[in-house]
Order: C-alpha cells, then structure tokens, then sequence
C-alpha cells in the first residue's frame, strides 16, 4: 500500500510537494500558530490531487514548522494545524500535527512521532484512497510505503461523513 504523509514540512514546501508526500488532540478550535504559513486546497473528483474520502473535502491549515539536518537525519518540528472540511455536509476537523518527523537521508526511510496525518490520494492511481490520522508513530519505507503504525488510528474520511 503506497501511502503519503501529505501535511509535512513547512507550508511553501507542502504546496511544492502535495503530490509527492500525506492530526493531535480531539478535533476541537484549531491552536494558534504564531507567523505561519497558510495553505489551502481541495480533495475532491475534478481537482489535481484527486479525491481521498468518498465526498470532497476541503483542507486548510497553518504551518511554522522548521527543518534541520543532524548527521543526516532531516527533522521537522514546530506547529502545524490542519482543518478538513467535508463539503457535502461542513463538518469540520481541526487537529495539531506538529510531529516530529524524521527522515534518513541514506536509507529513505522516515519516521513520524507523535501526532501525524497520512493520506492516499486518488492522484496517485493508488487502491484504496484514505485519510488517517495516527497518534503514536509511523514508520515509512524508502518506496513510502507503511512499514509499521503504532498508537491510536483515526479514520478521518469516516468522522467527517
């Protein structure tokens, strides 16, 4: 199962790497994210990522998110909100996935730790399409495949319907 961590990096570099990369509490208010960077987009039939949850669903966020390289390993931390929408009945989720993640350069592999969103959008001609958010850790494979997930899962297509 070929799987992407799409809400990853800082915004600018989310809205360069929508199509090759895929949230923290409950779904309450959205926290604030000091001097972020706002991105916007929609997941639905028609739109160039394609759709992941059986309605369109719109997705917004803020990110101030950092990254620094150590012998290596790229880490990603700082704030990151992301709010999904779904637009046939506006329900909406707000979630914090602030991180961290770890990418080895070398082997491709990267880790996600602590609160995370992995999506499979259709635009990338996968099986099954989905939106999952993982508090726990995640670990990708060098072909971003799901190696192994560990924490608490949440469907985030089903919670929105």
């Amino acid at each position: 199962m070929r799987s992407h961590r799409f809400l990853a990096g800082s915004a600018g570099a989310l809205a360069a790497a929508c199509m090759a990369a895929c949230l923290a509490t409950s779904a309450q208010a959205a926290p604030k994210v000091p001097q972020g960077s706002s991105f916007e987009f929609d997941l639905a039939v028609g739109s160039p990522l394609g759709s992941a949850c059986p309605f369109p669903v719109h997705v917004s966020g803020t990110s101030a998110q950092k990254t620094h390289d150590t012998n290596g390993v790229v880490v990603a931390t700082g704030p990151f909100v992301a709010t999904f929408t779904n637009l046939d009945n506006g329900t909406s989720l707000t979630y914090n996935i602030s991180g961290p993640t770890l990418a080895d350069r070398v082997s491709g592999d990267t880790v996600y730790v602590g609160d995370t969103l992995i999506l499979q959008p259709s635009s990338l001609h996968p099986g099954d399409t989905f939106i999952k958010y993982i508090h726990g850790r995640v670990e990708m494979t060098a072909e971003n495949t799901i190696g192994h997930v560990s924490g608490k899962v949440v469907d985030v297509c089903a919670a929105l319907s």
